[in-house]
């Protein structure tokens, strides 16, 4: 009994200590923030299990100014000089960034290298393949899958009456993310199905990368006891589309004449050589996993916002029609002729603005350095803070 007494005495000390340091000695001490915040991850996670976070940092930033606490060791920051001194590079990221090395640690790839000394020598040839130019010469294969997309949700729509055109979206996004970056789409489309559970997997993955975001070393943990388990099992998330894409890829080795795509910019020599293999099979994963489902969130956003909202419905089937009568678009609409459609525009940015935030409902976390003081006589309502 005497153990238990003195463990539990230990550990009470122990939360004390740890309590008063957070309130009273952590260089983040003046930051201000809700209680639970300052000392802890219990307000920070709540919320992100909640769903809510973006809201309710909006509320503390109004509450308590442009640099806010939301957990013992991370702040918020809301004010135009304390962003450019945060994002002035180079910028070392939060080991939270781990966890996105698919499909294992052995795999790194730009989300996942934390040193600005390691992943900015490889962006120049990473964005190779993600400039605009390069996205566009795949714009051929984007209107073929929009045709696919077309034809079988009018399908499922006459036979069925209603479209879950969150699945469709989610389908469309993963098929042309993978003629992108090298030319192999991944059937969703054309089955209508959700291939080897692949998009359920991906909604797990989201959830769990929520959650581990707050315990980096946990997930290390796991990773080394599972990860060859999971191997052995053949039960990896996203193993359809990790599958693929190290089949497209060898694919692709065989045929280098196959067509514009991404790979085709990452083996390109350039001023600094060509991508190594391990780097573009990283880099791969990482764009079909992260880049599906961030087109599939963004085009359930935009489509639900314009529902929601008819008079904006309304003003952008007007501008449509009107740019259709005078011959300035096509069906599909081309991205050059997209442009230069004002309201069309004008939706896009305010969707992108509203549904910013990843699917992991997670904030992305950078190190800073004391050196820069983002913290320092910032207080008061920042400029252009809507009302």
């Amino acid at each position: 009994m005497y153990y238990y007494q003195a463990a539990i005495v230990l550990f009470a000390v122990y939360f004390i200590g740890q309590v008063i340091y957070r309130l009273f000695f952590s260089p983040l001490r003046k930051v201000p923030g809700p209680f639970l915040a300052r000392i802890s991850i219990i307000w920070h996670f709540y919320y992100v299990l909640k769903g809510d976070l973006r809201t309710k940092i909006r509320e503390v930033h109004d509450k308590y100014g442009p640099v806010v606490r939301i957990n013992y060791k991370e702040v918020s920051v809301c004010n135009e000089e304390a962003v450019r001194k945060v994002l002035v590079p180079p910028v070392d990221k939060h080991v939270w960034y781990r966890i996105f090395a698919m499909p294992d640690s052995t795999f790194l790839n730009q989300m996942s290298r934390l040193s600005a000394a390691d992943f900015i020598p490889r962006q120049k040839k990473v964005m190779r393949g993600f400039s605009l130019a390069a996205i566009l010469q795949s714009e051929d294969k984007i209107d073929y899958s929009l045709g696919i997309f077309k034809r079988q949700i009018e399908s499922v729509a006459a036979r069925e009456g209603s479209v879950p055109f969150d699945d469709w979206f989610t389908y469309f996004a993963f098929d042309i993310v993978g003629l992108t970056t090298f030319s192999k789409e991944f059937g969703f489309l054309k089955t209508g199905a959700d291939v080897d559970n692949c998009v359920k997997m991906s909604e797990q993955l989201c959830r769990y990368l929520a959650i581990m975001a707050f315990f980096p070393n946990v997930h290390d943990v796991l990773e080394a006891f599972l990860s060859p388990l999971m191997k052995l099992l053949r039960v990896q998330p996203m193993k359809h589309v990790l599958n693929t894409t190290e089949k497209a890829l060898k694919v692709r080795g065989a045929d280098p004449e196959k067509g514009r795509d991404m790979v085709a910019h990452w083996k390109e020599e350039g001023t600094d050589g060509p991508m190594s293999d391990l780097d573009m099979f990283s880099t791969a994963n990482a764009n079909v996993a992260a880049g599906g489902d961030t087109v599939g969130s963004f085009m359930q956003g935009f489509v639900y916002q314009i529902c929601r909202h008819p008079p904006v419905q309304h003003r952008l089937q007007q501008e449509l029609d009107e740019a259709a009568r005078n011959g300035l678009i096509s069906s599909p609409v081309k991205y050059d002729a997209a442009m230069k459609l004002p309201y069309l525009q004008a939706c896009v940015s305010a969707v992108v603005d509203v549904h910013l935030s990843p699917r992991s409902r997670r904030s992305i976390p950078l190190m800073v350095t004391r050196s820069r003081n983002c913290t320092e006589s910032m207080q008061g309502r920042p400029t252009g803070w809507p009302e």
